[in-house]
């Protein structure tokens, strides 16, 4: 799911890219997303080795009950979070839940 995250806020993105903010090697992840359709990969950056770029799927926002890639939680809403709990993103019931207790 950190993957999945990291392409959904950052696409398009490249998998060194996704590496570098892991800190570890994210090529048999990505292939995973890419079998279950959940990132596809969308041209190649002009960059030297021209590497793939990947985004995410029409799929990806059905499987998450998106209607549009606007739809996601803003990161910044969970940085700002009090009570360090973990947080599900892909989650839209929580995140109009947490979006009513600050409100309240």
């Amino acid at each position: 799911m950190e993957i999945l995250a990291i392409v959904a806020y950052r696409q398009p993105i490249t998998r060194v890219e996704i590496d570098d903010i892991r800190g570890v090697n994210s090529s048999g992840a990505l292939q995973t997303l890419v079998w279950r359709g959940l990132i596809e990969t969308n041209g190649k950056k002009e960059a030297p080795g021209h590497p793939k770029l990947y985004v995410t799927t029409d799929y990806f926002l059905q499987y998450f009950n998106y209607q549009s890639l606007a739809d996601l939680p803003l990161i910044e809403d969970f940085e700002d979070s009090a009570n360090n709990e973990e947080i599900d993103l892909f989650d839209p019931k929580k995140k109009a839940d947490q979006d009513t207790q600050k409100e309240g």
